[in-house]
């Protein structure tokens, strides 16, 4: 078969050169739009945290009695000083929300941190070395699973006592399970690779291979797992202090703020209503991201 030959205009036109890695990133990132509004979600959650002067309008501690369950601003008998009005001591809402961030994501990310270092060490020493260690770690994840939270986090908080310090703790140590899981389940299978036995066979020891053979494969699980639990211990934590377990009053935290506004649910809705919605579009957002950051650094996607 004889080839036609190229035009004038195909034969004048420069090949494009291949896109960048840095376009590639931004035309991927582009394709998930729901993380990038994650991302501004968790921006402003971040603000709010690290420099809650900047939109916290009074001092979250500060009562006044006599301006007690103000309404927000566009309810009747509301004040444009207290845009979401007042608790059951006069504190300004906006300010103790804002000031709750703090909170909420600080326990999150703490308590997070803790429980992938303990659950990325167990799973790479049970996929490892299985054998023995293997069987004592699975058994020991089966049995944390099977252990009820509540009841976990009842008697170690009952023992030591409601503060932050043992709230991170309760938090970090029982949830360390699905990352022994997951990261056993990927070691499992990296061990058994060509790069892994190479080393090994040149004589690489354990530790070596681990951390540099091992490790950087499973950095992107390890991203996406982390993302997901910090939404899931905030959670935990708007729980714990809802229960009067976690963070203890006077200082805001979403969840105690909740425990707060309760009793007057029926006929005060800001009280419970606006601490849920900071609870719900924080954990939404980290949620977003985190999903686009798994399609992200998946990289069987194009």
């Amino acid at each position: 078969m004889v080839r036609e030959a190229p035009s004038r205009f195909e034969a004048a036109t420069p090949p494009l050169p291949p896109p960048g890695r840095l376009a590639r990133v931004l035309r991927r990132a582009w394709r998930f739009r729901t993380g990038l509004l994650g991302a501004a979600i968790v921006l402003l959650a971040l603000v709010a945290a690290v420099w809650p002067q900047l939109l916290a309008p009074h001092d979250p501690y500060h009562q006044q009695l006599a301006r007690r369950l103000l309404p927000p601003v566009w309810e009747g008998g509301g004040q444009a000083t207290y845009l979401l009005g007042t608790d059951h001591v006069g504190r300004d809402y906006l300010s103790r929300i804002v000031y709750g961030s703090r909170v909420s994501l600080l326990c999150g990310f703490l308590a997070t941190a803790l429980a992938c270092a303990v659950g990325v060490t167990l799973g790479v020493v049970a996929g490892y070395y299985g054998g023995v260690l293997d069987s004592v770690i699975s058994n020991l994840v089966n049995i944390m699973l099977a252990f009820p939270f509540i009841l976990l986090a009842l008697a170690v908080i009952a023992v030591m006592g409601p503060s932050f310090t043992n709230l991170i703790i309760v938090l970090g140590l029982t949830t360390w399970t699905v990352y022994t899981r997951v990261v056993r389940a990927e070691v499992l299978t990296y061990r058994e690779r060509d790069f892994v036995v190479a080393a090994t066979s040149l004589g690489s020891t354990d530790v070596r291979v681990i951390l540099r053979h091992i490790l950087p494969n499973l950095i992107n699980t390890i991203v996406v797992l982390a993302s997901l639990e910090v939404a899931r211990n905030i959670l935990r934590e708007a729980f714990l202090s809802f229960l009067g377990l976690g963070i203890q009053p006077p200082t805001p935290s979403w969840g105690g703020m909740l425990s707060e506004g309760r009793v007057y649910m029926l006929n005060k809705w800001w009280l419970a209503t606006f601490p849920g919605l900071a609870i719900f579009l924080t954990t939404l957002g980290i949620n977003l991201l985190g999903d686009s950051l798994r399609d992200l650094l998946d990289p069987h996607l194009d």
